[in-house]
């Protein structure tokens, strides 16, 4: 078994002792649902000698991206099983920070390190919109002696579909500056996906023209045994189109360093993966739009964008390195462990999600028209759009490390949810199951408490870590209609079920979430002046939670599952938004005596190696799902049993004897995978560090007795205070 070591790059600087961290798959380049691609280091994987794939860790899910080393006219495999290669590199160890990921290994007398960068841009939508990747390399003599090098890699066409039987096409543009192979399918269809693959795109490889760079468009065969026999390929493609399978086309890019001691500069390729339209959205009132991706309203054509993107890569990679000093600052000081946690979980949020633009009347993008869309990668549903549930557990992770990113993943539900198409008095469970194409969801559910809440708490969080209150204003009569059905139903619950499957009456912990929201209403009410709401909703809910209080709890102030049912108990993580949220409902003497249980529990189930199950009366109590002990691990004052659930999800992160990234939902002490590989709820990993986030006056809100039937489109474009 390998060692994984999850740690920061500049160790030199902070002085950090490498840990071991065993993950069953690590992030290569991870933008977008469709830029996905993951290295498997399960038990009896050898790195260099096994395919990436998709998030899944499968073997039948290969995206092809090798690397090859030649060093004294001996080829090493760096990545990729590549037949015909002399041997294969040593590794010698595994960084994994938010941004990026640096594989060090030994190629004879260098050694080599071997980079993916996928850049989180806080506050700049058109970098962090753009779905394209970084792969640098440079090498470092072992020996104090020059040795000739020189480098390779290639992509194949299973980056373009699903079905390796589809046939595509190809072109290399003749450019100065830049060589850059383009793929695509010869018969491509819109928003359609086959095996979570889409099947409209245009997949890219590229790097900076230069007198030492070559190209080669063949065989993949062909194009890896001519860099191996002559360490450089001849400028030439193939022009047979076919076939993803039949004799595999790859798309190939080498470089030689020349004899060298060290590179002076990194060798960087960059890989990309654009659809156009990106996401099929079913608009206000009822017209359908289609959306691109917001990079779109910078960068008309592809080539200027690979250009521009490959020119930034000194500043992106200063800028990820800033950003990942600043959330190891942070999270160490809670513990290492956590530092691991926030690493391995921050491409499985960011590469779920697509940054969108609209158009306006005349066809034109519009600045102010900007929505994010989530797919719920990972899920029962893997298309579910903007799943609530998903976007609640993950919203942590937004406000921690860039808040103005919640109003654009917002805007599409509350626009949806005003519009005449949607009549229910609750909140909607997504925006429909058929991600990328978003037409809302009017489906009938047992979800209202749920649902309702996660909404008025996300938003009322998004005021707080940005300022911005123009949320609440536009969707005032929206917010108090779901707030008004709460007041109906949250205290005494019948026919409702939680996000977890629990449908037995009068949850302790769903109950906690509604009168929350209700308090969070209460704020939010009075930010718009809506003073007699603000009192109504206050009142009610410390009414609500004083009866909650002599019905949820057992003697030693620990929370049951279910009002009376004596012995039974839950992880109560909606406690968590009380704390978030600044609203105090909650005694501390209620969190305080429930800390102390599920610390104890914790500490003695022998169904808790890996974490606590959501309650005691849940069908399958031996399911741990992650993002919810985060939840709970943040809002508990007791730093042991926050460190105790910390201690346990890394176990299962660092557990690598089921294929597939970081899981949401797993067994509790054997750890084997039960759903969520790569889920984007994993962004709770951040919910101890969103209680850092400072909190901002919030201005812009005005008066919320407006109707939001007559919205209008609202910018959320630019930084906003707030976060990192």
């Amino acid at each position: 078994m390998f060692l994984f070591s999850l740690v920061f790059l500049s160790l030199s600087v902070h002085g950090l002792a490498q840990q071991t961290f065993f993950p069953a798959a690590i992030p290569l380049a991870v933008r977008s649902p469709y830029l996905s691609c993951w290295d498997a280091t399960v038990t009896g994987a050898n790195f260099g000698k096994t395919w990436p794939t998709t998030a899944t860790g499968n073997s039948s899910d290969v995206l092809s991206v090798d690397a090859l080393v030649r060093v004294d006219g001996l080829t090493y495999s760096f990545l990729g099983d590549i037949p015909g290669a002399n041997t294969t590199v040593n590794l010698t160890n595994t960084l994994v920070t938010p941004t990026q990921t640096i594989v060090t290994a030994v190629a004879g007398p260098i050694q080599v390190n071997l980079t993916f960068l996928n850049p989180i841009e806080p506050g700049d939508f058109i970098k962090q919109s753009i779905p394209f990747s970084y792969m640098s390399l440079t090498v470092k003599s072992l020996d104090g002696n020059t040795h000739s090098v020189q480098v390779y890699s290639d992509v194949s066409g299973e980056w373009l579909s699903g079905d390796r039987n589809h046939e595509i096409m190809w072109s290399q543009p003749v450019d100065p500056d830049v060589i850059f192979h383009t793929v695509g399918l010869q018969q491509p269809a819109v928003f359609t996906e086959i095996q979570t693959q889409a099947e409209w795109g245009t997949l890219y490889y590229a790097m900076k023209a230069g007198n030492a760079v070559t190209w080669k468009i063949a065989r993949d065969i062909t194009s890896r045994g001519a860099f191996m026999a002559n360490g450089s390929l001849d400028n030439q493609e193939e022009t047979d189109f076919r076939a993803i399978r039949n004799n595999f086309p790859v798309f190939a890019i080498s470089q030689d360093l020349g004899n060298i001691q060290s590179t002076q500069v990194p060798v960087v390729w960059t890989v990309g993966y654009t659809t156009d339209p990106a996401i099929n959205y079913t608009d206000i009132p009822d017209s359908i739009q289609q959306r691109s991706l917001f990079f779109r309203s910078k960068y008309a054509d592809d080539r200027s964008l690979i250009a521009e993107f490959l020119n930034d890569f000194t500043d992106a990679t200063s800028r990820a390195q800033t950003l990942d000093s600043k959330i190891q600052q942070d999270a160490t000081s809670i513990s290492p462990q956590y530092w691991d946690l926030v690493s391995i979980a921050s491409a499985q949020v960011y590469g779920s999600t697509q940054l969108t633009i609209g158009t306006d009347s005349k066809g034109n993008f519009n600045t102010s028209d900007v929505m994010m869309f989530m797919k719920n990668v990972g899920g029962t549903n893997s298309n579910r759009v903007n799943a609530v549930e998903t976007l609640y557990a993950a919203f942590p992770m937004f406000m921690y490390i860039d808040p103005s990113l919640g109003a654009p993943l917002l805007e599409p539900l509350l626009r949806w949810q005003v519009s005449p198409a949607h009549t229910s008095t609750f909140a909607a469970v997504d925006l429909g199951s058929t991600y990328p194409s978003v037409t809302g969801s009017n489906t009938d559910h047992t979800e209202g408490i749920e649902q309702s809440g996660n909404m008025l708490i996300m938003v009322y969080a998004h005021a707080r870590a940005t300022g911005d209150g123009s949320l609440i204003s536009r969707y005032y009569p929206l917010l108090t209609r779901w707030a008004d059905y709460l007041l109906n139903s949250t205290l005494f619950i019948h026919d409702q079920s939680s996000s977890d499957g629990l449908t037995v009456a009068n949850q302790t912990n769903l109950a906690i979430k509604g009168i929350i929201a209700l308090e969070a209403m209460s704020k939010m009410s009075a930010i718009v002046k809506e003073s007699g709401d603000a009192s109504k909703y206050s009142t009610m809910a410390t009414n609500f939670y004083n009866e909650w209080k002599s019905l949820a709890l057992d003697t030693d102030q620990h929370l049951l599952a279910v009002y009376g049912n004596a012995g039974s108990w839950t992880l109560g993580y909606n406690l968590f938004a009380d704390v978030w949220l600044g609203t105090n409902l909650v005694d501390s003497s209620v969190l305080n005596g429930h800390a102390s249980f599920i610390d104890n529990l914790a500490s003695t189930s022998s169904l808790a190696s890996f974490g606590l199950p959501v309650d005691s009366l849940n069908s399958d109590t031996a399911t741990t799902i992650s993002s919810w002990n985060l939840f709970a691990a943040a809002m508990t004052p007791n730093t042991n049993l926050r460190d105790n659930l910390i201690s346990r999800v890394h176990a299962r992160a660092s557990f690598n004897d089921s294929r597939g990234a970081f899981p949401l939902n797993y067994d509790s002490t054997r750890g084997y995978t039960i759903g969520g590989v790569a889920s984007p709820a994993q962004g709770a990993m951040y919910a101890p560090l969103a209680l850092k986030v400072p909190v901002r006056s919030i201005v812009g809100a005005g008066n919320g007795a407006g109707s939001s039937s007559s919205l209008k489109k609202t910018s959320h474009g630019g930084a906003i205070a707030g976060g990192i």
